[in-house]
């Protein structure tokens, strides 16, 4: 289950920041809001796709397996949703 969550949020985190915040689309606005920001509050509240998904997963993690926590599990969490964000910038952007 572990694993479709980290999927999951990833591809969430992506398409939130790659496609729906990008000039004619409907999270825009929020974009431009928070880019008002220092970077260390705009980038994990949608300026930044690794930052987002990081703090998603972070969160999620702790709501979803609090009762079965692990520190060590948590961190894998979430460099793993990382890594799949980064994955996915290389197969549509190639960067």
């Amino acid at each position: 289950m572990m694993v479709i969550d980290v999927f999951l949020i990833a591809v969430f985190a992506w398409i939130f920041i790659d496609v729906l915040e990008d000039e004619d689309m409907i999270l825009y606005p929020w974009y431009r809001l928070i880019k008002r920001f220092p970077d260390w509050v705009s980038k994990p509240l949608g300026a930044c796709e690794y930052c987002f998904g990081g703090q998603v997963a972070m969160w999620y993690y702790i709501y979803a397996y609090h009762a079965s926590y692990s520190l060590i599990s948590h961190v894998i969490y979430i460099t793993s949703t990382i890594f799949i964000i980064r994955l996915l910038n290389k197969i549509f952007y190639g960067n």
